[in-house]
């Protein structure tokens, strides 16, 4: 459940310690959500929870309200955290729905063993716990084509790094070009 570390009080948005001092020497500050506006107030935390503001009454339409509903009107969370902000909420649960393509590992290995375990745009081979540090990737995305017979042929290995390098750019790079921006 996401919960907010500032808040609005007199008109200026403050932080969660500069709240629980003001909350601390004076009666009933009216703190409000920087969400909805509704009366929120300063927890301190403890045991497994950091401090946080909640609000006095629930409300469903508000992200921030421990609702037990869990509608949040359909904001991103991400919309109403300060980017120039030194701390973020982050580390609630968020319901996803996506599709995702069928891969079968038995092609993934037989490429794997032969390119040898070792990345194909740098050269890069590591080994932890006993298991290779390498990933499969396929020439042609999956995204593109839907449903296909896929040969050892359309895969290649790379490395983490290069994995992700080729995925910069839509459609992916191709491994030689991966290779000359990855050139140490």
């Amino acid at each position: 459940m996401p919960t907010s570390i500032t808040c609005f009080w007199n008109d200026s948005e403050i932080d969660i310690e500069e709240a629980i001092e003001i909350r601390d020497r004076e009666e009933s500050p009216l703190f409000q959500c920087i969400q909805c506006g509704e009366r929120v107030k300063a927890h301190s935390g403890g045991g497994h929870t950091h401090a946080h503001f909640e609000h006095v009454n629930r409300n469903p339409e508000c992200f921030l309200s421990h609702s037990d509903s869990y509608k949040y009107g359909g904001i991103k969370v991400e919309s109403q955290q300060n980017p120039d902000a030194e701390v973020a909420i982050e580390g609630y649960a968020k319901e996803r729905k996506f599709l995702a393509h069928y891969r079968r590992a038995e092609i993934v290995l037989l490429c794997k063993e032969r390119d040898g375990f070792a990345c194909k745009a740098c050269g890069f081979s590591l080994r932890v716990n006993g298991r290779s540090v390498v990933e499969c990737h396929h020439l042609v995305p999956l995204s593109e084509g839907g449903r296909r017979i896929t040969s050892v042929n359309d895969l290649v290995c790379l490395c983490p790094t290069c994995h992700r390098v080729a995925h910069t750019s839509n459609p992916p790079l191709s491994i030689e070009e991966v290779s000359r921006l990855t050139k140490r």
